[in-house]
C-alpha cells in the first residue's frame, strides 16, 4: 500500500513467528523475508534489503525483482560493488525488467 515503514514491524513479527516454530511451512518464512527485502528497498535501506535478499537468491535467481533490488542496492554508496550491481541488474534485464537509462549508465551499459 505504499507504506513500507508501517509494514516492517508487522513483517518482523511474522518472521519471528515463522522462524520459531516448525508448525509453519518454510515458504511462509521465505515470503516474509522477501517482503522485508522489498520494504527495506522501498525505504532506501539498501544494506538491510541486501541482507534479506541475498540468502533468498539461490531459490529466487529467476525472479527479476530480487535481481533488480540487489543490483540497485549494490549501486548505493553504503555497499557499493559495481561488479555485483552489474551482474544482478543485467540478470534482471534478461528476465524482462526494463532498466532506466540512468541505471544502465551507472553500470556502464
Amino acid at each position: 500500500m505504499g507504506r513500507p515503514a508501517d509494514a516492517i514491524p508487522l513483517l518482523k513479527v511474522a518472521e519471528d513467528i515463522y522462524s520459531s516454530s516448525d508448525a509453519y511451512p518454510v515458504e511462509y518464512l521465505r515470503d516474509t523475508q522477501y517482503m522485508l527485502a522489498t520494504a527495506y528497498f522501498l525505504k532506501g535501506e539498501y544494506e538491510l534489503c541486501r541482507d534479506y535478499a541475498e540468502p533468498l537468491y539461490p531459490i529466487l535467481e529467476t525472479d527479476d525483482w530480487i535481481n533488480y533490488m540487489l543490483g540497485v542496492s549494490y549501486l548505493d554508496e553504503t555497499i557499493y560493488d559495481l561488479e555485483k550491481a552489474r551482474f544482478y541488474l543485467l540478470r534482471a534485464q534478461e528476465l524482462g525488467m526494463e532498466l532506466s537509462p540512468e541505471i544502465l549508465k551507472a553500470i556502464g551499459e
